[in-house]
């Protein structure tokens, strides 16, 4: 089975193929998407990514897995390098040539032998002026004369030269997604990095994105150039994308004229800190809205629980946890992970969820989806220990905001019975129903929800 290993660009994770991914895998291909170092979920923080080589790592151990000189060994793979990717993936063609069939440059930096890979980088700023980058912003570790260090993706940049000619949910998801990245130019000032034995005999297709806005298509053409390829591909009407879990959601109610917030808890989606740094349920927002209408009663109209765990005023906030915990059974979890963090005396569980266990939250859902789901997922936790000490919440704060559970009539995770049962123990004042909708109402039926949430806004 022919195996393919797609590699992101600046700023972005695996999570940017997730539209790819299922369409290479119904052809019948082997997939592998890669986070680069202290992008997408990797464990080490961008902090300890110091050198080009640390960048690259997680790309290297997934080549190093493969092995096509034993007997029912795999194939040499694919790979697939996107914008900065292009220097990932040639760094791999040089370690481990022989385990490459052909390397992939989707509007890429392509390097050659001759030039250190940091030509490209300078090409790029000298054929951008300052104002073409837009809202993009660097960091500069080694000081304001020395080159930048780092850089970050603003909204602007964004959706005008990166995803001009994506969907808007594709936009929405990458102003979620992206995350402040390395430019390593000290490393790639380098001259001695790709030889004609190793880098030289691995075949090469560049493939032009014809309206790509932030590498231009004569500025590809020049990298062709300088680097010729074996083959050379183009796709019309392609930007520089071709290619969280609200994403489909927020364009719609955006369109619709209405304001919309999406939170990452901490150590959650791109928020930088990881579980094992989060220690008390407080660093996490409370009890999500839960915590937000004890506190703020004044400022919320109505609060809209979506297949949600929703507490009560008489019991201590982890009741509703432990009695929804209680509700699944053991052979339903899966290929969840469970460990534990913390201090000895008062232990924290982190969870993390199993493929297997995603296709069951979101069974429903459409297959790019899933694929992204999957290549998001991250560490969290229940806070129970935390939840056990908390405070009630109280008739002047929770009880206070006007509640409406919306039920996701086909989820399998937290059934419908479980959620009556708490609709009742609550007192919700309202219940919605979205037919046909797994756990991910926003994903597996987002417009119906859509139709739902704007018409609470406009009752209340």
């Amino acid at each position: 089975m022919q195996h393919f290993v797609l590699v992101h660009g600046t700023c972005h994770g695996a999570w940017c193929w997730h539209k790819l991914i299922p369409l290479l895998r119904r052809a019948g291909r082997q997939v592998t998407a890669v986070d680069l170092g202290g992008c997408g979920v990797y464990a080490r923080p961008l902090s300890e990514i110091v050198t080009i080589d640390d960048y690259v790592e997680p790309l290297m151990d997934v080549m190093r897995s493969i092995n096509p000189h034993d007997d029912g060994g795999d194939e040499k793979v694919v790979l697939v390098g996107h914008s900065f990717g292009g220097i990932a993936i040639s760094m791999a063609m040089e370690k481990f040539p022989e385990k490459i069939l052909v390397s992939v440059f989707l509007s890429a930096y392509m390097p050659n032998c001759s030039s250190p890979p940091l030509t490209l980088v300078q090409e790029t700023f000298k054929r951008t002026p300052l104002e073409g980058l837009l809202d993009t912003k660097f960091r500069f570790d080694n000081g304001p004369e020395k080159a930048a260090t780092h850089a970050m993706f603003g909204p602007k940049m964004l959706s005008t030269k990166l995803y001009q000619n994506c969907q808007p949910e594709d936009i929405e998801l990458a102003k979620k997604m992206v995350k402040l990245d390395g430019l390593f130019s000290e490393d790639l000032a380098k001259d001695s990095l790709f030889s004609e034995k190793r880098f030289g005999r691995v075949k090469r297709v560049f493939v032009i994105s014809e309206e790509d806005e932030s590498v231009k298509t004569d500025f590809q053409k020049w990298i062709i150039e300088n680097s010729p390829p074996h083959q050379v591909k183009s796709i019309p009407k392609a930007d520089h994308m071709g290619a969280w879990c609200w994403y489909k959601l927020i364009p719609l109610l955006e369109n619709a004229g209405h304001r919309v917030t999406a939170l990452d808890m901490a150590g959650s989606g791109a928020n930088t800190k990881r579980i094992e740094d989060v220690h008390i349920f407080e660093d996490l927002g409370g009890m999500n809205i839960a915590f937000a209408m004890e506190s703020f009663p004044q400022k919320t109209s109505a609060a809209v629980f979506l297949a949600a765990v929703i507490p009560d005023t008489i019991h201590q906030p982890s009741y509703v946890l432990n009695k929804f915990a209680e509700s699944i059974p053991e052979e339903a979890k899966y290929d969840t992970k469970f460990w534990t963090y913390g201090s000895p005396e008062e232990p924290l569980t982190a969870t993390l969820f199993g493929p297997q266990f995603v296709q069951f939250l979101a069974s429903l859902s459409p297959t790019e989806d899933y694929e992204l789901a999957v290549s998001r997922q991250k560490p969290s936790s229940l806070f129970l220990p935390d939840l056990t000490k908390a405070k009630k919440f109280s008739n002047n704060g929770f009880e206070s905001v006007r509640r409406i559970y919306v039920i996701s009539k086909e989820d399998k995770v937290l059934a419908e019975e479980f959620a009556r049962w708490m609709i009742e123990n609550s007192g919700v004042q309202e219940i919605r129903e979205v037919q046909g909708a797994d756990h991910v109402t926003m994903l597996s039926k987002r417009h119906l929800l859509c139709d739902c949430l704007l018409d609470i806004a406009r009752v209340y």
